[in-house]
C-alpha cells in the first residue's frame, strides 16, 4: 500500500486446496485455507506461471513443506464422448498418480483461451482421506465413475466421470489402489455370493421360470477381498458397482425369516 505492507504467513497445514486456471491473457491460481483473515483467494499471475506455481504450492502441500516426494504416473484417460457432448475427449482429461487424481478441463470451442485443472490429492493436510467413496456404473454405451469427497470446492464434493465402457472397472481398480482409504495393495478375492431370486426356499422356489426370470432381469452378486465388500447389480440396461471398503461397514448381522437367510449390513455411504 501506499502508507504501509503487511505480510501473512501461511503455514502449510493452512492451506486447503489449490487450484488453478487460465484465460486468453492472464494465469490464476485458487488457493483455499482455513486462515481466519484471508480465507479463500485467487491470485492473478502470467499465464506460463500457473501451472508451476500451483504445482509447487501442491507438492508442498503434499508432503507439508518436508521436502520432495517423488511422484508416479499410474494412468491417464479422457472423458468418453457422446452425441450430445461431442467435444468431451478433447475437453476433459484425467491423470492417476500415486498422490492425486489430477483434472483438466478446457473451453470447448477453444481450449486454449480457458482451461482450469485440480488436484484432487487422498491425503489431506491433516493426515485424514480426500476421497471418500468410488463406485461406477454402466449402460449400453459408457461406464460412469462416481466420486465423492471432502473437498471444499463445490464441482469436486461429489462429481461423475464418463469413459469408455471397457475402461471403466481398471480405471476404479488404479483409483482405489492408491486411494488413502484403501490399502496400498492389490485386491484379493475371498469369497462371492448371489442374492437368492424371488421364491427362493418357499414354494415357488417349485417354479423354475420364476427364478430363471427374476435372476436375468436384476441380478447383484456380492464380493467379499481383502479390502472390503463389493456389490454388483445387474439390470437390463445397465449395471452398477458399490464398493464399500471395510472402514465404511459398522454393523454385519444375520437371521432368518421362514426359509430365507438375511445378512443386515450396516455401512457408511455418502450417496445414501
Amino acid at each position: 500500500r501506499c502508507c504501509g505492507t503487511s505480510t501473512n504467513n501461511i503455514e502449510w497445514r493452512q492451506l486447503d486446496s489449490v487450484t488453478w486456471s487460465t484465460g486468453l491473457i492472464k494465469g490464476y491460481v485458487g488457493i483455499n485455507t482455513t486462515d481466519e483473515e484471508l480465507d479463500d483467494f485467487t491470485v492473478r499471475v502470467p499465464k506460463s506461471d500457473a501451472v508451476p506455481i500451483h504445482d509447487r504450492l501442491d507438492l508442498g502441500l503434499s508432503t507439508l513443506g518436508r521436502g520432495s516426494a517423488e511422484e508416479e504416473h499410474v494412468r491417464s484417460f479422457k472423458e468418453a464422448n457422446t452425441c450430445c457432448d461431442p467435444c468431451a475427449k478433447w475437453t476433459n482429461s484425467y491423470r492417476i498418480t500415486n498422490r492425486a487424481l489430477k483434472i483438466t478441463h478446457s473451453t470447448p470451442c477453444c481450449p486454449c483461451c480457458g482451461v482450469r485443472g485440480k488436484n484432487l490429492k487422498y491425503l489431506k493436510a491433516s493426515g485424514e482421506g480426500n476421497i471418500v467413496d468410488i463406485d461406477e456404473s454402466t449402460n449400453c454405451c459408457c461406464g460412469y465413475i462416481h466420486i465423492y469427497t471432502d473437498d471444499q470446492h463445490p464441482d469436486y464434493g461429489a462429481f461423475t466421470v464418463r469413459v469408455q465402457k471397457h475402461e471403466v472397472s481398471d480405471i476404479v481398480a488404479d483409483l482405489r489402489k492408491h486411494n488413502a482409504l484403501g490399502a496400498k495393495c492389490d485386491e484379493e478375492q475371498i469369497a462371492v455370493f448371489r442374492e437368492a431370486p424371488c421364491g427362493s426356499g418357499c414354494c415357488l422356489s417349485s417354479c423354475s421360470c420364476i427364478n430363471c426370470c427374476c435372476i436375468k432381469c436384476c441380478d447383484t452378486n456380492y464380493t467379499i477381498t481383502n479390502r472390503g465388500l463389493t456389490m454388483k447389480t445387474w439390470r437390463p440396461w445397465s449395471t452398477s458397482t458399490n464398493h464399500f471398503d471395510w472402514s465404511k461397514v459398522m454393523d454385519v448381522d444375520s437371521f432368518h425369516v421362514c426359509c430365507t437367510g438375511v445378512i443386515d449390513i450396516l455401512a457408511y455411504d455418502r450417496k445414501q
